[in-house]
């Protein structure tokens, strides 16, 4: 049986009203908060549907990438968590599924979203078939592909967020989910060869 990590869960967040005061509070003229409308609505539709992406495959990792790269490109055009625009991301632990940590870092979103794309890679990987040598190729791709993930988050991500943590989110937790994926990786490719004799 293979081990999956379970995905953090967001908490509701309207970031289209957070970016529109910001956009007003800040003098933005009307007639353009109302040709940008549009588009920061589509946004905040994606922040909202991050709740619903709980399943394990591959159209759920896209839109989590898509909405990754939009809250990326949005947090370096506002300044969030670095003076400009404050929004407080709130997401549970996966470890427990109960402690809730908020912080006004965006790397704290993209971490919690990068670890929700390794997540949904692992079940990814546990769903393969292990008789089969394309199953146990996947398998190994997608376990290879969210070590990489957690490890990304651990060397890059984790040192700009704020205290506290969540466990999921700590070193050490990082360094176990790695550590989880590099062994059923491992045991994928030896599983596949053997059976290739």
């Amino acid at each position: 049986m293979r081990m999956t990590i379970r995905p953090k869960k967001p908490q509701v967040l309207d970031i289209g009203a957070v970016i529109e005061q910001y956009l007003k509070k800040n003098g933005v003229p009307k007639s353009k908060r109302e040709e940008l409308r549009p588009a920061i609505a589509l946004f905040a539709q994606q922040r909202q549907d991050l709740s619903r992406v709980q399943t394990n495959n591959v159209r759920a990792c896209d839109l989590l990438h898509k909405y990754l790269e939009q809250m990326t490109a949005v947090g370096e055009a506002f300044k969030v968590g670095r003076g400009g625009m404050e929004v407080n991301f709130v997401w549970n632990d996966s470890f427990n599924g109960k402690e809730m940590t908020t912080q006004k870092c965006l790397a704290f979103e993209q971490s919690a979203l990068h670890f929700n794309i390794a997540a949904m890679l692992t079940a990814l990987a546990a769903d393969q078939s292990r008789s089969d040598p394309e199953g146990l190729k996947l398998s190994f791709q997608y376990f290879t592909q969210a070590a990489a993930i957690f490890s990304h988050i651990q060397r890059g991500l984790s040192a700009e967020l704020l205290k506290p943590i969540s466990a999921d989110l700590s070193v050490e937790g990082l360094a176990l989910c790695h550590s989880t994926c590099a062994a059923q990786a491992q045991e994928s490719f030896y599983e596949r060869s053997v059976k290739a004799g």
